[in-house]
């Protein structure tokens, strides 16, 4: 198999009446491909996403996160980053589950969450 082709040798055709080999075409198809992998990931960010099923991703517990109505519960997501958004995908109990925008702890490691009713939910953050 041949190195992969370089954006210069996509750039820059052949001599004149040289002609594209196979290898050529394999490297500048891998190229595309590669491209495409890459404008589909902006595309749809959310698939970087993590099902979050415990406020410590070191628990063994996979019940859910459980919220109290009277606090903020700081639950570590594991994105490595802010997350771009997050969606409740389940919950035991009829609860509006929000953002806590007033917590100052750190969105790159936190998303602090206020509730209505106390409630478990699992989250898909993104």
């Amino acid at each position: 198999m041949s190195a992969p082709i370089t954006k210069k040798q996509i750039q820059e055709p052949p001599a004149s009446g040289e002609a594209l080999g196979w290898e050529d075409l394999y490297g500048i198809r891998e190229a595309i491909e590669g491209l495409s992998d890459e404008v589909s990931y902006a595309k749809r960010p959310h698939v970087s996403g993590r099902i979050v099923e415990s406020a410590n991703p070191a628990s063994t517990s996979r019940v859910g996160v459980d919220l109290a109505s009277a606090s903020t519960t700081l639950v570590k997501h594991g994105l490595g980053r802010k997350p771009r958004g997050w969606v409740v995908i389940s919950r035991d109990a009829n609860s509006t589950v929000w953002e806590d925008t007033t917590n100052t702890a750190s969105r790159k490691v936190w998303l602090p969450l206020k509730c209505s009713a106390d409630v478990t939910v699992k989250l898909l953050v993104f």
